[in-house]
């Protein structure tokens, strides 16, 4: 995730969101990018499961609000 952030931050306006398509360790990444997503001053992190029932395993999807 820390890459990521490194390679699409720059390019997101305010208001713009990175959707990164991410495994189920998704929630310890985000806790160790913690101190990269304070110094880019991150404006929101959400967590989704996709494609519950339907597909094996779900799709986890990081979506970062700058």
């Amino acid at each position: 995730l820390e890459r990521l952030l490194d390679w699409c931050m720059p390019l997101l306006g305010r208001g713009g969101r990175l959707l990164a398509i991410k495994g189920e360790s998704a929630e310890e990444e985000i806790a160790e990018a913690s101190a990269k997503l304070a110094k880019l001053r991150v404006h929101g992190v959400r967590v989704a499961r996709c494609g519950n029932g339907t597909v094996n395993p779900s799709v986890v999807v990081v979506e970062v609000t700058k």
